[in-house]
């Protein structure tokens, strides 16, 4: 996958593997446990997109 141009944005037909969480994981990892958002290949597997102001 090195030189694919779909990693590491958002945008239109890029792969899009994210957890939206609600604080800051890198200062306690508590806000991991109940991800507002979980997407796969650009898919909503958990959450709404609406729950993130998306």
């Amino acid at each position: 996958m090195l030189g694919d141009d779909g990693l590491g944005v958002l945008r239109p037909r890029a792969w899009a593997d994210l957890v939206a969480v609600e604080g800051d994981p890198t200062r306690a990892l508590a806000p991991l446990r109940t991800p507002r958002l979980v997407m796969k290949a650009g898919r909503i597997e958990a959450g709404e997109a609406s729950a993130c102001g998306v």
